[in-house]
This record gives structure tokens, sequence and C-alpha cells, in this order.
């Protein structure tokens, strides 16, 4: 499906098998399903089997055509290849779903271009609001700060713009250059404590709401003036979701 890769495909110079969703592909996907993890029927080489994973998003359906291919060509089994993607969890901190009702999702998303895919997958699997939760790092790129605010509001529904690693800098600086080019009436607010953040964000959440925390992933610490602090995304979130049953 991409313009480059047909380019490849053409050389005629190398021996190439294709896989694609849009295009006549050598192992494809169809009938793919987005909610809390993937649903789809592939056609491997003309066999045809069906997959569900907890992966979520179409950057992974690619990924696990592409996954697929060599595993045929390597004569691994269909049912060997079923089982694996049934019980393949995601990488931590890049889209793990950690709640349903309301969905809460934690990503390392930290620029504009992984922020608005990000947010772009999500809208597929949430029938509610998005709502956004992430900040950007301190003595780092400046520039993309605005650019990450406009990203958001484009994107999700609420943002709620927080810290994210402000090291030498302090937060509320690093949050006016966010909002900088954001009209005032848009849907956002600002937390600067990132646990009272995250917080806000679920108990505004309804059932059918998707909850979108970026920027950190995985990460078990927050830097602040050269000081790295206990802090993990998906720890606070469980917390506040225990305390609100």
């Amino acid at each position: 499906d991409d313009e480059y890769g047909i380019k490849i495909l053409n050389n005629g110079k190398i021996c190439s098998v294709s896989y694609g969703i849009n295009q006549p592909s050598d192992v494809f996907a169809i009938n793919i399903k987005y909610h809390n993890g993937l649903e789809f029927i592939v056609n491997a080489f003309d066999e045809i089997f069906y997959i569900s994973t907890n992966l979520i998003g179409q950057f992974n359906i690619y990924n696990i055509l592409a996954s697929i291919a060599v595993a045929r060509l390597l004569g691994i089994s269909q049912n060997d290849i079923i089982k694996a993607l049934k019980e393949l969890n995601p990488i931590e901190g890049r889209l793990n779903i950690i709640n349903k009702n309301p969905c809460v999702i934690i990503d390392f998303a930290h620029t504009p271009d992984g922020l608005e895919n990000v947010l772009k997958t999500v809208r597929g699997i949430t029938t509610g609001k998005i709502i956004a939760v992430f900040g950007c790092g301190g003595n780092r790129d400046k520039g993309k700060r605005a650019i990450m605010g406009k990203t958001g509001i484009s994107f999700a529904d609420i943002c709620i713009f927080t810290s994210d690693n402000p090291r030498y800098e302090e937060p509320e600086s690093i949050l006016k250059d966010i909002i900088s080019e954001i009209e005032s009436d848009k849907n956002y607010t600002i937390i600067s404590n990132r646990e009272e953040a995250i917080k806000f964000a679920i108990n505004i959440a309804d059932k059918e709401d998707s909850i979108v925390i970026c920027g950190k992933g995985g990460e078990n610490h927050i830097e602040i003036k050269g000081k790295f602090y206990p802090f993990n995304d998906k720890e606070v979130c469980l917390k506040e979701l225990e305390n609100l049953k």
C-alpha cells in the first residue's frame, strides 16, 4: 500500500513478496474489525486463516502481515502463527490498554507525528470522547511544543496539558509554549502536576470514552531539576481506577 514499496516491487532485480490491505498482495487482510484488539481474515499465499490479537491500530495489521509472510516462507504452521498472535502482548508503554469502560491507554508518543498517529488509532476504537493527557519534556526541542498542542486539539475531544520530565525548565513555561498557538475557545485545561492530571482525566471520563496518556510510556521516573523521582503512568491510573470502584 506504500508508494515506495511499489517501486521496490517493480524493480525486478530481487525476489519480493508483497503484503498490504488496499492493494493486491501476496499476503493481505480483509474483514478487519477494530475494537480493544484486532480481528481479521488473512490470505497468505492463497491460504486463509483467522487472526485475533490484543494489539491495536492499523500499523500493527501491517506489522502482523509482514510477520506472517516471513513465518510462512520459513515453514511455520498456521496454527503456530495464530497461537503466537493470540498470546502476543503489546510492548510495554506502546498503546497499552490497561482498562476498559472507560478505555485507558498508555503510550510513549512524544512527537507531533507520534501523537497524531496514536490519537487516530484510538479514534477507530472509541464510540465516545477522546481525552488526551500529555506534555513536553524540558530542555529539548522547543519548536515542537506548539505543534504538539495543536495536534492534541485537532485529534482529541479534550486535552489536559501537564508535565513530562521538565528537567531544568519550569513546567509552567513549557505549558505556556504548548498552548501558545491554540485559540482560547478550544477544549483544554492545564494541570501541571502529572498525577493530578491523570486523576482528573479518569474522573471526567464516561464509560464509552478513551483516555490516552502520552509521553512517558513505561518509564518509572519523572526528571525534575536533575533528580529522578519514582513515577509510573500505569500505576497512577490503576490506583485511581481502584479508588473509583
